[in-house]
């Protein structure tokens, strides 16, 4: 099972979500789950539903290899086990319509996740409410995809949601969130992405404890009143931590402490460009509390000849990076115009 590197963030979010209500009468087509087929069902692919609320507990890792598609019916899937559910071999999951819990055991590992969306394979949420106890959903290998509408994906581990820098960085990933929202209820981000792929925010909220959203590569575009947040859930000892210098930065969410962070300043490592756009009705707030009164909204990063863009005709947002010098790297831009430091 991967594994991913973190420090801590947490999360909370601004969207309401009316509760599903299950079904009246079942679904013309598919089989119903039940907690003796269901990791065999599931394994064979096919189209599946909930009739009642449903706990399963399966002690290996699940592995999907066929395409599925799960109609919760407004009922709740409480799913435990020790290992994650691996979604592989280029298959397209469906799940929609309910509540989907999952529950890692008692391990003390919050980089694990409840599942991997990996070998170019995709998952799509539709009106569901996802939870995980460690973090959330991996997304990682080329082409690998991951869709939620109109859901909520809320986390207690490293992250919510994330990809992997693995060697050679994968190509080709996809995440698109469209009125969703991705919360993490530790210290710790809800969205890590570090892989030079495409994350689209469209009307939804991402929040975390230290950081929100890292993008530590590829493109990024937050538009149709998104909200990136982070609570600002930390005291840092020394004021170096807002910032971190280019001999700090290390992997994951090991960076500034910043609710947006736009690319990287770790040598040799996650060595792609980066772009984020944020439209104008999108924001990018941090919440300042009596500890961290010199945390940021947006910190721009750049290392290895790549360059860091940030996109925004947000005239409060530029200022800030530029009399607060809150970038780091000599190709680090806003609007495709090189940072220089500000002398005042």
């Amino acid at each position: 099972m991967r594994k991913l590197l973190a420090i801590a963030l947490a999360v909370s979010v601004l969207f309401a979500f009316t509760a599903c209500e299950p079904r009246i009468g079942l679904p013309e087509e598919g089989t119903a789950l039940t907690a003796e087929n269901f990791a065999a069902s599931l394994e064979a692919g096919g189209q599946f539903y909930l009739a009642e609320s449903l706990s399963v507990n399966h002690s290996e890792m699940l592995v999907i290899s066929k395409d599925i598609s799960i109609d919760l019916g407004g009922y709740t899937l409480n799913y435990s086990s020790s290992n994650c559910i691996s979604i592989g071999n280029s298959s397209d999951v469906e799940i929609k319509n309910g509540d989907f819990d999952i529950t890692l055991g008692t391990n003390t590992d919050s980089t694990l996740q409840g599942i991997q969306v990996v070998a170019g394979s995709s998952l799509t949420f539709d009106g569901v409410e996802y939870s995980s106890n460690k973090t959330g959903i991996l997304v990682d290998d080329d082409n690998s995809k991951f869709t939620a509408i109109d859901s909520r994906i809320e986390a207690e581990g490293a992250y919510a949601v994330t990809t992997e820098a693995t060697t050679p960085a994968p190509a080709g990933i996809l995440i698109t969130l469209n009125n969703s929202k991705v919360i993490n209820n530790n210290s710790n981000p809800g969205l890590l992405f570090n892989i030079d792929g495409k994350l689209v925010v469209d009307n939804s909220t991402i929040e975390g404890g230290h950081q929100a959203l890292i993008v530590r590569g590829g493109t990024a575009d937050i538009r149709n009143k998104s909200r990136i947040k982070s609570r600002g859930d930390f005291s840092p000892s020394q004021d170096w931590m807002y910032v971190y210098d280019a001999n700090r930065w290390d992997s994951g969410n090991m960076v500034a402490y910043s609710a947006l962070v736009v690319g990287n300043a770790q040598t040799g490592s996650y060595d792609y460009p980066t772009i984020v756009t944020i439209s104008s009705d999108s924001t990018v707030e941090m919440m300042i509390n009596e500890g961290n009164k010199n945390a940021s909204r947006i910190f721009i990063a750049s290392a290895n000849g790549k360059t860091a863009n940030l996109v925004t005709e947000n005239e409060k947002y530029i200022s800030e990076i530029e009399e607060s010098n809150r970038w780091i790297g000599e190709t680090s831009q806003i609007n495709g115009i090189t940072v220089v430091e500000s002398q005042t």
